[in-house]
């Protein structure tokens, strides 16, 4: 690897980042004023809040006709105030010392609670990364009459951050009074909700909700698509799941194989194979033993769903105790008669946490030889070793989220409770409260995996244009009036939810170099590396 491997992606996100402002000989900004130079960096520049709030004649804010302000424009709100009026003294204000801005006078009520909830909550994550936890805690108690579980998508994340905020404090008060002992684990989101609503229906409620949500939907159609052309004319198709979920994906890889043969645009299945990847000492939130139990269920569905279509198929888990045994023999590969494919779904970022052992399974997956890999990861940077800079992607990327879910599910469904408050609050905390092996939310840009795929010699393969048309035509069937936007970087596809970039999908081929070699009898072969 020539001294360079995913050690280096912690170096390569933050340079991502920093722009123009990586000049050594750059004003670095004081501890206490680092939140406002992220912000400023972030938002200050993009936002036509931004523009309003610091213009000499205060331009209204609108707040479209009367509608809420989205999330995602009162965290940009937010991050300007903040970065204005703390651009006049050291260190960031008190929220107390933040003033009425006539920009907003046009705002309702509701969006000016929120706006005044985004900026507590960035500043008790400057308290917080500035080890001012008593300050941090006060402003939280005021963050409490504000945000609610069940109010719109702004108050929801603002209770989600605040339990992640107090997450941090506490285990980091407890590392300091056992002198660097082992930390406590998250509690638990919602405890007054029934267990079994939350263990027995997890897989159901992330399958019904990702059903109803683009944000989901769309990717799983591109990936899919791209798999179809690579195996377009293979009878046996073996995919290897480095981390399956529900497997609605291969419901419509079926679906696609079985349209081919019927089309005559290809070949029937003779078989195809899920080989599903379980690292047993990355599965968190839950038992190894439950977590199988899920997985045993996906294949179960699966394998129903499959003799209903009269497609061949074969489910597979396989169990390791980490990434180093990851190997060939454990799949039973047979190269000669099948296709074979790799498919991550949110799943690299947890490699980010043991860089050897991701070297080791990438080095297995290129000797493998699969007709393509196909990815699909969080856009957004939540990597950050500097705390206040990850809290601020965060909070800018999980407010899109947020109003994706609103866009799905109704205010008291109890299933959205639990999608947001236990599947997406423990991910929310886990970015922001835990540090080293601990936090195994790592998400990073595609231009930071580009760099660390490139060591392996995998090279982007562009969506077809019949990928890119479902994907549009999907999007405008489900979301008439909704900002979703599909743009490219590279090679990649990234889809959006306003401004924010939230998922991309992205195929790679393993690109072999050869060599002639000689054997003791001058016999040249080719050999492949």
């Amino acid at each position: 690897m020539n001294g360079s491997n995913l050690d280096d992606l912690q170096w390569l996100q933050e340079s991502e980042t920093r722009g123009h402002d990586d000049d050594p000989a750059s004003t670095a900004p004081a501890a206490g004023q680092r939140l406002s130079f992220d912000l400023l960096q972030k938002f200050g520049q993009s936002s036509s809040a931004a523009a309003g709030l610091g213009s000499p004649d205060h331009e209204e804010i609108a707040n479209h006709d009367g509608e809420r302000l989205p999330a995602e424009e009162v965290v940009r709100i937010a991050a300007a105030r903040i970065v204005k009026f703390s651009s006049h003294k050291a260190g960031a204000p008190s929220m107390l010392q933040i003033p009425f801005d006539p920009a907003l006078s046009h705002l309702s009520d509701e969006d000016l609670r929120d706006v005044e909830l985004a900026e507590c909550l960035l500043a008790a994550a400057e308290r917080v990364g500035d080890k001012q936890f008593n300050h941090a805690s006060a402003l939280l108690n005021l963050c409490d009459s504000l945000a609610s579980k069940t109010g719109n998508p702004l108050q929801r994340l603002g209770y989600c951050l605040c339990q992640a905020l107090r997450d941090r404090i506490a285990r980091e008060k407890t590392m300091v009074a056992g002198g660097g002992g082992e930390q406590p684990p998250s509690p638990r989101r919602f405890p007054d909700l029934e267990e079994s609503l939350i263990t027995k229906s997890e897989f159901a409620i992330t399958a019904m909700t990702r059903g109803q949500i683009p944000m989901y939907q769309v990717p799983h159609l591109v990936a899919v698509q791209a798999i179809l052309e690579r195996v377009a004319s293979a009878r046996q198709i073996h995919v290897i799941d480095l981390r399956i979920s529900n497997g609605q994906q291969w419901v419509a890889l079926m679906q696609g194989l079985v349209s081919r043969w019927s089309d005559r645009t290809g070949p029937p299945v003779h078989l195809l194979r899920v080989s599903a990847v379980v690292v047993s000492s990355s599965v968190n939130g839950t038992t190894v033993a439950d977590h199988l139990a899920s997985i045993e269920e996906t294949g179960d569905r699966l394998t129903k769903f499959a003799e209903s279509m009269d497609v061949p198929f074969r489910f597979e888990i396989v169990v390791m105790e980490d990434g180093w045994g990851f190997s060939h023999d454990r799949f039973g590969l047979n190269l000669r008669e099948e296709a074979l494919v790799v498919y991550s779904e949110y799943g690299l970022r947890g490699l980010m946490g043991q860089p050897r052992q991701a070297e080791h399974v990438m080095r297995v997956l290129k000797q493998m030889r699969p007709r393509a890999m196909v990815t699909i990861e969080v856009e957004a940077n939540l990597n950050s070793p500097n705390f206040a800079h990850r809290f601020v992607e965060a909070m800018f990327h999980y407010s899109g989220v947020f109003e994706n879910i609103e866009l799905g599910m109704t205010r008291d469904d109890p299933n959205r409770v639990v999608v947001e408050t236990v599947f997406v609050g423990d991910k929310i905390s886990n970015i922001l409260a835990c540090e080293g092996e601990e936090r195994y939310m790592r998400s990073v840009r595609i231009g930071v995996w580009r760099k660390f795929f490139a060591q392996f010699g995998m090279v982007e393969v562009e969506p077809s244009e019949a990928a890119l048309h479902q994907a549009n035509l999907f999007i405008e069937k489900f979301s008439s009036g909704h900002p979703y936007t599909i743009s490219m970087d590279g090679q990649s596809m990234v889809l959006g939810f306003k401004t924010t970039p939230m998922v991309c999908v992205s195929t790679w081929k393993f690109v072999h170099l050869a060599k002639l070699v000689s054997n003791s009898r001058d016999e040249l072969r080719v050999e492949f590396y």
